[in-house]
């Protein structure tokens, strides 16, 4: 085992591995990741969020990171096979009572997001199934509520 490193990252979790990553994608060598404990059990938030990349954010900054960041997930390979898997997420849900029918906003990936696409979501621990909707859902001209 070498005893010096050019950099040395305290945290195996998505953070201190993703630096790790892209050090070495820009060719630095003797990068050394450390970590408390063994992966899965080190302590930190990363082991309880499995999949999630919340691409929304009210920073430009970290919007445009995490974008970045489901990207290089993205290119992720194992044995000729992909890592990664986007499915994503709900942002809100409730009863439309104007269209008399629950409503899911959502954020999709493009291969998921045709209009009329069928989708399995899960909100509050219970799966629904649900068709893919891009035209607004309310009644900017109030034809529904005159009846």
């Amino acid at each position: 085992m070498e005893d010096r490193a050019r950099v040395v990252i305290v945290g195996a979790g998505i953070v201190g591995c993703g630096a790790a990553e892209h050090l070495t994608r820009l060719g630095w060598r003797e990068v050394v990741v450390l970590d408390q404990g063994p992966l899965f059990e080190a302590g930190g938030s990363t082991s309880h969020a499995p999949g999630l990349v919340f691409q929304t954010n009210p920073s430009k900054t970290m919007t445009n990171l995490a974008s970045y960041g489901v990207e290089r997930y993205s290119e992720l390979e194992l044995d000729g096979r992909r890592c990664f898997y986007p499915v994503g997420y709900v942002t809100s849900a409730a009863y439309g009572y104007s269209i008399g029918q629950s409503i899911a906003y959502a954020w999709l990936p493009p291969g998921l997001s045709e209009e009329g696409a069928k989708v399995e979501i899960e909100y509050f621990g219970k799966r629904h199934g649900a068709t893919v909707a891009e035209e607004p859902l309310f009644d900017p001209a109030m034809k529904r509520m005159r009846g």
